[in-house]
């Protein structure tokens, strides 16, 4: 909670999507998306905040790059391992 906090203070496009089951403290939630995790099709709200958000997102002045290797053979290569 405390990401979307920072992200709203300093102006970074965001939404929230959540299950309906979960809730949070002192109203952080009222202006959420609620969808249930097992849905198959996003609900029409969900999607339209969705395409807003791709329209306010602008590329960072300076982007960072992340480089991430390791070893192909080890586990946590695997698509089932605990990075990938």
């Amino acid at each position: 909670m405390r990401e979307i906090a920072i992200a709203n203070e300093i102006g970074i496009p965001s939404i929230v999507i959540a299950d309906p089951r979960i809730s949070g403290e002192g109203g952080c939630c009222d202006n959420w998306l609620r969808m249930k995790s097992e849905e198959k099709h996003c609900p029409d709200a969900v999607v339209t905040a969705l395409n807003s958000l791709t329209e306010e997102w602008k590329p960072p002045l300076e982007p960072h790059y992340i480089f991430f290797a390791t070893d192909q053979a080890s586990e946590a290569a695997l698509r089932t391992g605990p990075i990938l």
